[in-house]
């Protein structure tokens, strides 16, 4: 038995031994050890997960406060329904997925939808408010920018899709609501927002 147990531990060894040689060419493993990372990648994720979807929830709900009581109301009704009825839901769903362990497997793909939808979600509530008023804020979503590649779990190719995603459905959707000026400078610092947030998921998830 020991001596099955030393082969095997050799054998691990002699794999991790041949990855550190051939470094990490395009964020992979060796087939056999990137499916070791993966079974574990989400469940180490978990709790920044759960963390990240409370304070989503909170972030949305204190977005409609501050529209609806302490700003200038300039979100439609609509908007506000977008959110409460779509992306608090899907961050909910995303919170409570982290405690089923037969979805563990599945886990990374429903994280990436959900991402997409949030992102798209937050968008659109943007994009109603400068209907009625051009210059309406669209900070928030560099807040959404720091949650697709920090907290949100996302590997570095899936959070770099959901960004890129996200910078050009805004410069897309923009051309028709902001004029071309501002909307260079947003889109600008958006893209930048987008590259900084590229660079720093690449050296976590490399570390």
């Amino acid at each position: 038995m020991n001596s099955i147990s030393e082969q095997q531990t050799r054998y691990a060894d002699d794999r991790y031994a041949q990855q550190r040689r051939s470094g990490f060419p395009w964020m992979r493993f060796m087939p056999d050890l990137e499916e070791e990372y993966r079974a574990g990648y989400m469940e180490l994720r978990s709790t920044r997960i759960r963390a990240a979807g409370i304070l989503g929830v909170l972030g949305v709900l204190g977005f409609v406060f501050v529209d609806k009581v302490l700003g200038g109301n300039l979100v439609p009704a609509a908007g506000h329904s977008l959110l409460g009825l779509v992306a608090v839901p899907v961050v909910l769903l995303l919170v409570m997925a982290t405690y089923l362990r037969r979805g563990a497997p599945h886990l990374q793909y429903l994280v990436f939808v959900c991402t997409l939808i949030i992102t798209l979600t937050v968008l659109s509530v943007i994009n109603m408010g400068r209907l009625t008023n051009p210059a309406f804020p669209y900070e928030s979503l560099f807040l959404v920018m720091m949650y697709i590649y920090f907290v949100s779990g996302l590997a570095f190719y899936q959070s770099t899709f959901c960004g890129i995603v996200l910078t050009a459905a805004f410069i897309l959707t923009n051309l028709s609501l902001r004029d071309s000026v501002p909307l260079l400078y947003e889109g600008y610092y958006l893209c930048l927002g987008a590259v900084i947030g590229m660079l720093g998921n690449y050296v976590f998830e490399r570390e």
